[in-house]
């Protein structure tokens, strides 16, 4: 049963990785994170200001995506390149020591997206209230760069 819910999971998560093939109506980006998770990470631009971003991670499988608003006004803008931070609810779901945790999460992190090229390198500090199988606390940390296609 578990297997199959990471499995649905996965087919979920796909529309976010299509719409690097089409790059419409926003743009894409995939890379790496190291932490909690540790995986491959994705970010697809809905607006200016609103991305669904989601990882899936490696070691004890692991699945997550969230609704991100980004605040370009919290930290002085560099004079070259993009900074922001952000922060929005998501869902995680994990396959750990035989037990399928699911969650939901609270992002919040902050990026820097150089102006000449297509590179973003993010951190993230997310807390996760795990709802199942037993209701704890936790919180995924991770650092990572994407690619942005163009």
């Amino acid at each position: 049963m578990k297997k199959i819910i990471l499995i649905a999971c996965l087919l979920a998560y796909q529309p976010i990785l299509f719409a690097a093939q089409n790059n419409e109506p926003g743009r894409f980006g995939a890379g790496i994170v190291l932490g909690e998770p540790s995986g491959i990470s994705g970010k697809y631009w809905l607006n200016k200001d609103n991305a669904i971003n989601g990882a899936i991670g490696f070691g004890d499988v692991s699945i997550h995506a969230d609704y991100l608003w980004h605040n370009w006004k919290l930290f002085a803008q560099p004079k070259k390149g993009y900074l922001t931070a952000y922060y929005g609810p998501g869902l995680k779901l994990q396959d750990k020591d035989k037990d399928t945790i699911f969650g939901i999460r609270a992002a919040a992190g902050a990026s820097y997206e150089f102006e000449k090229h297509s590179v973003e390198i993010f951190m993230d500090l997310t807390p996760v209230l795990e709802l199942s199988p037993d209701m704890d606390l936790d919180i995924d940390i991770g650092i990572g760069i994407r690619y942005w296609f163009k």
